[in-house]
Parts: C-alpha cells; structure tokens; sequence
C-alpha cells in the first residue's frame, strides 16, 4: 500500500480523500512543518510527497532540495502546489530542486486524480463508465439470462439480470436499446457477482474494430452534474457516424467537456464537433479539461474546433534524452508562463534515471489552441 505525504491545504486534501483516489490502495498524512515531512517521508517509505511550493512554515522547494540530498529518499515522488500565478523563476527553481510534477489551484478533482495516478503509476482510469440503460441477454453455454446494463464503458459493463446467473467465468453478452431492434454482441469475462449472482461486473474481451465502433457510439459522452457546472466525458473516436447532437440539448450555462477519452478525431467527425459548439448560446460559458493529444492536435490545426471556449489543462508529450524516456503529462494553462509570442514550458526529472523531461512537440504548433479562440 503506496503513502502519500501533504501538507494541510484543504483542497488538496479534500481531492485525495474523495473520488477515484479514496478508492486506491492508498494511505495519507498530513504534516505542518519542514522536519515532519521529511521524517514521515523517512519514516513511512513515502511514495509520494505534496507541498505548497513556497510558503514560510511549509517550504516545499526546499523539502523537495533535501530529498534529493538522500539517496535513501530519492524514491520518493514529489508534486509541488503553486497557489498563485507561476512565474519563469519558480518553474526554474522547481525544475532544479528535482521537482516530479506541480500543480496549479484551484484544481479540479479529475486533474489531480490524474497527476497523483502517473506519479504513482497506478492504471489510470482510462474509460468513464456511462450510466446507460441497455436490455441485456447473457449467455452462459446454452442457458440465457435476461436483464439489463446499468452503466457501460469501452471495457466492461455491470448488468443486473432477472435470475441469477450461476458459478460461470465466461459468457457472451448481446446488448440491444428498448428503442432499436438491431443489437450488438461482446465476449466477456465475470469480474464480480453481487446479490447472489443477479448483479455482474463485466470485463470486454476480444473485441473486433466493428465491436468496438458499436460500443462507442453507445458511450461517446457522459454528463455529471457537479455545483451548477455540467461536466461532459467525451470517449471514442470523433468520425463521420459520430452523432452530438442529442448532446446539445443536454448542456447548460456552464460546461467542462473533459476529453481525456477523445482517442482520434478525423476531418469529418471535427466538423460534427465544430457545430455541436456552434448551437451552444452566446452567453453560456464552456471550457476543455484534461484534452487528450489527438483532441489538442485538432484544436490547434482546426479553426473552430474550441468555437468561443478555453482550454484549462492538455495532455503534453515529454522526453528524457538521457534515458530515452518518453511520457505523456497533464499540463494545466495557467501552469505555462507567456514570455514574447510563446510560453516558457516546465521541466521535470525524470523517474527512470534522474535527468530532465523536455517538452518532445513544436510549442509554436502544439500550444496554438492557447492563443484566443480564433474563430471562422
């Protein structure tokens, strides 16, 4: 079980406890001095050590100097906190003191979930699961069992059936909508049973590209309501059958579409999208979170594709000369630093061998889409 150590900010704190993270193998403390983080540190094994950046009593830059100073600790991950505007300076000294990853507040639950899952390497959760109700017939050998899905990802799903199902690890699962006739059929494995079998946790296997395709369409977008915002999960592929528009009539006056799930994105299904953002009103506001590189790569290239919205944090290609290191990091916008036509990037140490991640894209081409929203 992998230690976290924090100081007390309650915004931090109140993310690890809730969500996604309270659900991992994790342990947490909190500390308010210096000394006591670096002896929990020492004292626990700890993986992974969240400080503000710099603050009187809790210095977390110079926390993060004198990890590195121990080879005993060295293993030890840190992620630092900037509660203000970054500055080249702090990204400098942030970058020298052997800092891992930082933050900016206010921060979202699904982006610190998301800095805390790679420093940690834990199996980032790459699919939403949809809450989507599917008339459900599984089939055990010869026996059938009828039911319905009660949520759905591209990887699994959790039916709950009529009958239980039984001692069984293997089954074929056809889904159909009440409102169609034709449906579509997945091999799965039994995660779970619950209730005596009527409740199952359904894992995808060996899927076909036509499987696949069918599954996406049926969970392409989510809604999750969270204090007055609509966040939107977007998942799949954006193409020329991708169909947003019973989106539209879902959204309301203030919008996060997180497109962490967005896996590719062609010219026909960038225009959908284009006017899916084109029927929103005037005065309603939207932004983009946790974009993944193809959803980037189109925003950056395509007039249009953030229509009058603003990109809050990206996933970024990273490199380690040193070790041929590649990764891919969640940057948040107010992380970069704009210095002439551009923006200073951060740098961070990389896991495998202590040397520097680079920034591995053209920033003039990848970082375009920060620019104001260009419109057509």
């Amino acid at each position: 079980m992998q230690h976290i150590v924090t100081g007390g900010n309650p915004d931090i704190v109140g993310h690890l406890t809730a969500g996604a993270l309270a659900r991992a193998a994790l342990t947490h403390e909190v500390v308010t001095s210096a000394r006591a983080a670096l002896d929990a540190v020492r004292r626990r094994a700890s993986a992974l050590l969240i400080l503000v950046a710099d603050t009187p009593d809790l210095d977390g830059l110079e926390v993060c100097r004198e990890l590195r100073r121990h080879e005993e600790l060295a293993a030890c991950r840190v992620m630092l906190v900037v509660t203000g505007a970054a500055s080249r300076s702090l990204l400098e000294q942030m970058a020298a003191a052997g800092c891992d990853d930082f933050v900016v507040l206010p921060s979202g639950g699904p982006e610190l979930c998301t800095h805390v899952e790679d420093l940690l390497e834990l199996p980032r959760r790459r699919h939403h699961r949809v809450p989507v109700e599917l008339l459900a017939w599984v089939e055990a050998g010869a026996r059938v069992f009828q039911g319905q899905t009660e949520n759905l990802s591209l990887n699994g799903a959790k039916v709950r059936l009529d009958t239980p199902l039984g001692s069984v690890d293997w089954v074929r699962v056809r889904l159909r909508r009440e409102d169609h006739q034709q449906f579509m059929a997945v091999d799965a494995r039994v995660v779970w049973q619950r209730e005596g079998g009527r409740e199952l946790g359904l894992t995808f296997i060996d899927q076909t590209p036509e499987t696949r395709r069918q599954l996406e369409a049926l969970v392409l977008w989510d809604l999750v309501e969270e204090e007055g915002l609509v966040r939107v999960y977007l998942e799949g592929d954006f193409v020329e059958t991708t169909d947003l528009q019973p989106l539209a009539q879902r959204l309301g006056p203030r919008v996060d579409f997180d497109a962490a799930g967005v896996r590719h994105v062609n010219s026909h299904g960038a225009r959908r999208w284009a006017a899916l953002l084109e029927t929103i009103a005037e005065q309603h506001e939207y932004t983009f979170s946790r974009c993944s590189t193809a959803f980037t790569t189109q925003a950056c290239f395509l007039v249009g594709f953030l229509g009058r919205g603003r990109m809050v944090s990206f996933m970024a290609p990273y490199h380690c000369d040193g070790c041929d290191r590649d990764e891919t990091r969640l940057l948040q916008a107010a992380a970069l630093v704009p210095e002439g036509a551009g923006f200073v990037l951060p740098r961070f140490r990389c896991p495998q061998c202590g040397g520097s991640l680079r920034f591995d894209e053209i920033p003039e081409r990848y970082l375009a889409c920060l620019s104001p929203p260009r419109l057509p």
